[in-house]
């Protein structure tokens, strides 16, 4: 029950920080759809996505697990389609600049959106997944 709880908390977390970086990602119905979808996601990323690993399993030996965030973008294909108000759609990006670095603004199609969303939720997972040792 503690490590659904701490999952829970943590694709939470990694649902909002996503949520509040891309204008692609919408979650209709305020604090309690961010409290629904986080527990859809729980069960996503607990059933769904070791499934998935297992069954890409080759194709994660061959990109050096590189594949495991289509696992990601699967379980979020799941969510937009179990959960009308859970909404991925095609955004633009604005870029960034920061000192001599830079990246132009450009428009992201539906799979990019997906893609782009899916790594930072996986990225915001396993950081605080690390950060809190679990």
């Amino acid at each position: 029950m503690r490590y659904f709880a701490q999952q829970y908390v943590i694709l939470l977390t990694a649902l909002y920080i996503a949520s509040s970086l891309f204008a692609g990602l919408v979650l209709k119905g305020g604090v309690i759809q961010y409290l629904y979808d986080a527990v859809l996601l729980v069960l996503g990323f607990v059933i769904v996505r070791p499934i998935i690993n297992i069954v890409a399993l080759p194709f994660n030996a061959l990109t050096l697990g590189v594949f495991s965030i289509f696992s990601t973008v699967i379980v979020l294909f799941l969510l937009t389609l179990t959960d009308r108000n859970f909404i991925i759609q095609p955004f633009v990006f604005n870029g960034i600049s920061v000192s001599d670095f830079s990246i132009p603004a450009f428009h992201l199609n539906i799979f990019l959106s997906y893609l782009i969303i899916s790594v930072t939720i996986q990225l915001v997972y396993k950081f605080l997944m690390n950060l809190f040792e679990l």
